[in-house]
């Protein structure tokens, strides 16, 4: 008798992992010999059985229909002339994808007039070649049955729920769920709002600019601009590629104070002083309270004042002679300092005597009587005497020998 070299089984469509639900057709088919003349033997470990025909039709399969399939063919009223049994096709029936899933990229949904977007369709375990996809949107603009859907330059009409689904090509009913919806939320252009902290501060003190988007969103960069001419700050935002820009932020300015000036002064107010006499040096920040300022001295001294806004010296020395000079810090801040003060400079001699005498006139004035008169004072009561004492302080006692500072007192005679 004739063998035939053998049969060859094929699958239609032509993968064989397929979806419950799907439609396929297995064929046997031998080279050489027609339909007509032929019956057809199947073998399969699955559960269901094909027929004695080529073709073997399953119009919605289920997973009993997963496994192994073979098939041969037989001449028509003969015993023995027979095929050699196909190669074996292993069929494999999934579950469906419970669900495809949209994904926007850049990966947020609140975008501006202007802005690249694209909605991508994704089916878990589903080749992007085998499956038509159906879309759903209540914007205006109805996506393409593609699974990628680009809008090179979103509008506001484009703004609305979006979903998807896919099918299997060439079947009605292998078919995924629907997504779940996306809002694709399009608003006009964002405007940057840059901020000054703290909006007025003294020189050399930090200062914070933030820049920030209104309504803020995801992925977005910030470009820093200073202008020329009026050194004001601007900003702007960008995100996506291309970059999307915003429009600039309205400029805003770091506005500085004059720095405030220190002044030393100095009590009493001579800067020429003997051995054994009291002086303060004091640190005075215009406009600046004292509760609110640390200090800070320098001298040419040997003897170095303390970080207090007041030095007192209760008995001079000549080593506290040289040139003093302080400034402020605003208590803790690292930067917000004063200029540093103009120096006064002290100078501290050894102590000089000289006797003055009075008129008996007004001698029986100091006999067991304590006088202090300040300079005005004692113009007013001597001059119309026979001195004239010019003198910023004078206290005397009759126990007093009558020494007085030579840099501070002048006698001199007048004519009555």
């Amino acid at each position: 008798y004739i063998l035939y070299v053998g049969a060859v089984l094929t699958l239609q469509p032509n993968w064989t992992e397929v979806y419950r639900g799907e439609t396929i057709t297995l064929r046997c088919e031998i080279k050489d010999g027609g339909d007509t003349e032929w019956e057809y033997e199947w073998r399969t470990t699955s559960s269901k059985k094909p027929s004695d025909q080529n073709e073997h039709s399953i119009s919605s399969v289920t997973e009993s229909h997963s496994g192994d399939y073979r098939c041969k063919g037989r001449k028509k009223h003969t015993q023995h002339s027979s095929t050699d049994w196909s190669d074996s096709i292993k069929l494999t029936v999934s579950d469906v994808p419970v669900k495809a899933v949209v994904i926007p990229q850049p990966n947020w949904t609140e975008v501006y007039v202007g802005e690249r977007i694209t909605l991508r369709c994704e089916i878990k375990d589903g080749g992007d070649t085998e499956w038509e996809y159906e879309w759903r949107t209540t914007s205006s603009k109805k996506p393409s049955d593609q699974n990628e859907h680009s809008i090179t330059s979103v509008t506001e009409s484009h703004s609305g729920y979006y979903r998807c689904k896919g099918r299997k090509k060439h079947t009605q009913h292998s078919s995924t769920d629907w997504s779940d919806s996306i809002k694709l939320t399009v608003s006009d252009d964002p405007l940057p709002v840059l901020t000054v902290s703290p909006s007025w501060l003294s020189a050399g003190a930090s200062v914070t600019l933030n820049c920030s988007v209104k309504d803020p969103s995801a992925g977005w960069r910030f470009y820093w601009y200073k202008r020329t001419h009026t050194a004001g700050y601007m900003c702007r935002a960008g995100r996506g590629d291309p970059v999307f820009y915003s429009s600039y932020s309205t400029p805003n300015f770091a506005w500085s104070a004059v720095p405030n000036k220190a002044v030393v002064t100095l009590q009493p107010n001579w800067s020429e002083v003997y051995v054994g006499e009291r002086i303060t040096l004091r640190c005075e920040i215009k406009d600046g309270g004292d509760t609110e300022w640390e200090y800070e001295w320098r001298t040419s001294s040997s003897e170095k004042p303390s970080d207090q806004n007041e030095h007192s010296i209760s008995s001079v020395t000549e080593s506290h002679s040289g040139d003093y000079r302080c400034k402020g810090r605003k208590k803790h801040t690292q930067h917000s300092s004063t200029d540093w003060s103009d120096p006064i400079k002290l100078t501290v001699s050894d102590s000089k005597s000289h006797h003055i005498s009075f008129s008996e006139d007004y001698t029986y004035l100091y006999q067991n009587t304590e006088l202090c008169y300040n300079e005005n004072k004692a113009k007013d009561s001597l001059n119309g005497g026979l001195f004239y004492m010019k003198i910023s302080v004078l206290c005397l006692t009759s126990y007093h020998m009558l020494f007085f500072r030579y840099s501070l007192i002048s006698i001199s005679h007048s004519e009555s």
